[in-house]
């Protein structure tokens, strides 16, 4: 990556030779100081790289007592790389048994990360390793590299103590910086200790004066500080909730936690131990990691939530209950209830620390205990006990509350985001208005999209009403009788049906209303072209007596419809129609008075006549 440029020699103090070079690195790095760094990331990715490169030039009998925070720097990509580079003044140690005695004025930039044997004019062979320790603590505890802070580190150091005042919840890179920066050179860490901690064992800093010593039947366990404690809550969480329950130790530890550095309102720890030591296990320890850490991240399905940020808060709240709504669904056996427990214990323990900063989350805190019919006041020991169970309902209640426009899930699993597809969907399976969960999915799924008034509805109702461009109307005749000459009674019945639109889609899935009863319509012959009158009058009276949507109608039952009617009230102009034609035209007189009419006329041929169109006949 480097290309040397330049060598030079020359000759120092004690009459040694020394040598150099200066080298130009062609691909692109920034300074340690402008990469965000999590304190995961430190054990994971920084710390092994580190090692590596000094435990290199270790091998080659080079040393850096002069490390800073200037020498690091990191390439970009999907896999940083660290470059220590420009670390001029290293050192052979089997040449150099002294070097010069470094003064901490204000004019020597580095001063801050020096070890306290440079300072003294000595060096040892973790010199550079105390360095390092210092720049994560400049990375992370920026605020105290100032020269009256830095004297209270120097001053902690030599009495053994904690440099600063840890925050609890860096406690990952709290320990490596501990176990480098110890004042004792042959107390730092090791080579072996580091490869304990970039493989996630526990490794002890071994300055700490006071610690506590965990005895029972598993054996001694020494808690130095917080972030054993921790890690000890993590692991072995019933031996320690075993232990704390017996009265003496429980007073034993409350009474170390009073010299304890880094844990905030340590009466409100103790108050804690007391009151929830006989509650479930998980829910216990839960409730003090969180008192402990309450910033700290939740993970769910291999995601870390993190609920401090407020740029991002609402998309990362529902990207938590969107997880949640995955396990509870395809992990049935599985407790999610202490996952919304983490949850709301976190929303909890940020409102308390900052009230304002974290109101959204009260908020949320809020609004998940008011569907849950649980008193805010006592939600921690409401969700501890066993008794309290979250039915279906409120399943379905929460995940719709805090996922907007959430979809509708299939009984396979399918996420339904579409109306209409829910809506073919439920023809299929109309025991979702059986299903607890599912119905209260549906009901919030079809309030998001318009339709609030679900219940006492069948679930046919249901369909209609979502596809009610779909539907279309079947007009089905029994009969037609002639009650009298020239009057009809039709005897008909009606139904809406999505059978067709079913089909359209490749599913043959017969879906119409019921038929519950038929109807009678009453009508007449009207002459010529009766057929298109009565079939208006039909469609008027399907209109006012069955409120019916006749514009569903199809073509198909139209057309049905008014062959039927043709058939029935078609005109044909009979040889007796034409006979009487001719004895009115003739003259027959008595036949135009009323009284002949009345005695030459039956009542058939009367009716005949009526029939007549104002046809003129005219004799030559």
């Amino acid at each position: 990556m480097a290309v040397p440029v330049e060598f030079a020699t020359g000759i120092k103090k004690y009459g040694f030779k020394y040598c150099y070079e200066i080298y130009e690195m062609k691909s692109d790095f920034y300074t340690l100081l402008n990469v965000e760094l999590s304190p995961s990331a430190v054990r994971k990715a920084l710390l092994p790289q580190v090692k590596s490169l000094l435990e290199y030039l270790h091998a080659n009998d080079i040393y850096l007592p002069y490390l800073h925070l200037s020498n690091f720097f990191v390439t970009p990509g999907t896999s940083p790389r660290i470059v220590l580079a420009g670390y001029g003044h290293a050192l052979m140690k089997s040449k150099f048994p002294v070097v010069d005695k470094t003064p901490l004025s204000k004019t020597n930039l580095g001063r801050f990360f020096y070890s306290p044997e440079i300072a003294e004019g000595q060096y040892s062979e973790t010199s550079d390793y105390y360095s390092f320790g210092m720049i994560l603590m400049r990375l992370f505890y920026p605020e105290v590299f100032d020269q009256e802070l830095y004297q209270a580190i120097l001053r902690n150091g030599e009495e053994l103590k904690p440099l600063i005042d840890y925050k609890t919840e860096l406690y990952e890179v709290n320990t490596i910086i501990e176990g480098l920066t110890l004042k004792e050179e042959l107390n730092r860490f090791s080579s072996a200790d580091l490869d304990d901690l970039i493989a996630g064992r526990k490794v002890v800093p071994l300055y700490y004066g006071t610690f506590f010593m965990l005895r029972d039947d598993l054996g001694d366990e020494k808690l130095h500080n917080i972030g054993d404690l921790v890690e000890l809550l993590k692991t072995q969480a019933e031996r320690f909730l075993k232990y704390v329950r017996v009265p003496v130790n429980l007073k034993a530890l409350t009474d170390w936690f009073n010299n304890l550095e880094g844990v905030k309102d340590i009466s409100g720890l103790k108050k804690r131990f007391i009151r929830y030591q006989n509650i479930q296990p998980d829910y216990f320890i839960e409730i003090i990691l969180r008192h402990l850490l309450p910033s700290h991240k939740i993970n769910l399905n291999s995601i870390d939530f993190d609920f401090t940020s407020t740029e991002e808060a609402a998309n990362t709240i529902t990207l938590y209950f969107r997880n949640l709504e995955h396990n509870y669904f395809y992990y049935k056996d599985q407790d999610i209830k202490i996952d919304l427990f983490r949850f709301l214990l976190a929303c909890h323990e940020l409102t308390e620390v900052e009230p304002v900063k974290y109101n959204h989350l009260k908020d949320v805190l809020d609004r998940s205990l008011a569907l849950l019919s649980v008193n805010p006041a006592s939600f921690i020991d409401s969700f501890s006990a066993k008794s309290l169970v979250i039915s279906p309902a409120n399943w379905a209640r929460l995940f719709h509350e805090f996922i907007p426009q959430k979809f509708f899930r299939s009984f396979e699993g399918t996420k339904i985001q579409k109306i209409e597809d829910f809506a073919f969907y439920l023809a299929q399976h109309p025991e979702v208005l059986s299903d607890e969960f599912h119905f209260y999915d549906m009901y919030k799924f079809l309030a998001w999209n318009g339709i609030s008034e679900v219940k006492g509805k069948t679930y046919k109702e249901l369909v209609f009403e979502i596809l009610d461009a779909r539907v279309e109307c079947d007009i089905a005749i029994a009969r037609i009788e002639e009650t009298e000459p020239g009057r009809y009674k039709m005897v008909y019945s009606y139904r809406y049906s999505l059978t067709n639109y079913f089909k359209s889609l490749g599913e043959e899935l017969p879906f119409s209303t019921e038929i519950k009863q038929q109807h009678i319509f009453v009508f007449k012959k009207m002459g010529f072209r009766s057929t298109g009158k009565v079939f208006k009058l039909l469609i008027e009276h399907l209109r006012e007596e069955h409120d019916l949507q006749t514009e569903k109608i199809t073509e198909e039952t139209t057309k049905m419809l008014q062959e039927q009617l043709n058939g029935v009230l078609k005109t044909e102009i009979k040889w007796q129609t034409i006979l009487v034609n001719i004895l009115i035209i003739g003259g027959l007189g008595y036949l135009i008075s009323a009284y002949g009419i009345d005695l030459a006329l039956d009542e058939k041929t009367r009716w005949y006549l009526s029939l007549m169109p104002a046809t003129s006949f005219f004799l030559y």
